[in-house]
């Protein structure tokens, strides 16, 4: 009952700009994303983002910002806890940055047109030949629009996040890096499964921290199992400090009032 409250809440509050938005640009822009330039697209598509992310009540604890917000196409790796991370790090970046997504979220209303509006690429994970070419579309729009990506390489959400352990990491992820010949940046998250979660609580942390940057070259000499393991292996060892620093969060009462993080966001590019 506390969740269907918090998705009524949202949507409440949020609903009738997300209508409004979806009737009047995203539906139009989805089926000719061509015909409009990508920054105005992300422009339009991180406003709405920010806008729905400040009602949900959150705040951020953020490490290393700079390198979540890279200056060139970059291929972001990162753990995947709820259906909110790829939408935190679009809010924190001025540049596009879109994400590979399973094929299933196309056919989710808004999400799937959002996702198209902003250059995302849907991957069937049951099809190795459509994976390949998903692989392919993504490292040409990088090289082509200058757009970074996300991947969540555990391929879908950690259902125990306070296990402190990872889904074992597809390696085909990052081909993308190979293909593209662009830096790959690794970052650790966790909270966002606290947004729709039974918890009446209000006011939860998400904490985020860029982890590594890693070059084109270093990424060149290694193969893609070698880089699942490493970078699986480094994002695994910041989980404990997350976790012990969320659970401290979690159990003060009453929760400290959310800042106004949305103001100090760089604005787009």
């Amino acid at each position: 009952m506390v969740k269907l409250w918090k998705y009524l809440r949202i949507g409440l509050i949020c609903g009738w700009r997300v209508l409004f938005e979806y009737l009047t640009w995203i539906l139009p822009t989805s089926r000719h994303p061509d015909r409009t330039p990508l920054s105005v697209r992300y422009a339009k598509a991180r406003s709405l983002i920010v806008f729905v992310l400040r009602h949900l009540v959150i705040d951020f604890k953020i490490d290393n910002l700079e390198l979540l917000q890279a200056k060139e196409p970059t291929l972001f790796i990162g753990n995947h806890l709820s259906m909110v991370d790829a939408l935190i790090l679009i809010a924190l970046s001025p540049r596009p940055v879109a994400f590979v997504s399973k094929i299933e979220a196309r056919k989710i209303i808004v999400v799937g047109r959002l996702i198209t509006c902003i250059d995302g690429v849907f991957l069937d994970r049951e099809d190795p030949f459509q994976a390949v070419k998903a692989f392919r579309k993504v490292a040409n729009n990088m090289k082509t629009e200058g757009v970074s990506y996300c991947v969540f390489p555990e391929g879908t959400r950690q259902r125990d996040p306070y296990s402190g352990k990872l889904l074992e990491f597809r390696s085909g992820s990052f081909k993308i890096a190979h293909m593209a010949k662009c830096p790959m940046v690794t970052f650790a998250l966790f909270g966002t499964m606290h947004i729709f979660s039974k918890s009446p609580v209000r006011g939860h942390l998400i904490q985020i921290k860029g982890l590594t940057r890693y070059e084109a070259e270093e990424i060149a000499a290694k193969k893609t199992v070698e880089l699942g393991d490493i970078t699986s292996e480094e994002i695994a060892a910041q989980l404990p400090q997350l976790i012990a620093f969320d659970q401290e969060n979690e159990s003060q009462k009453p929760r400290h009032k959310a800042q106004k993080w949305w103001k100090a966001l760089p604005k787009g590019e």
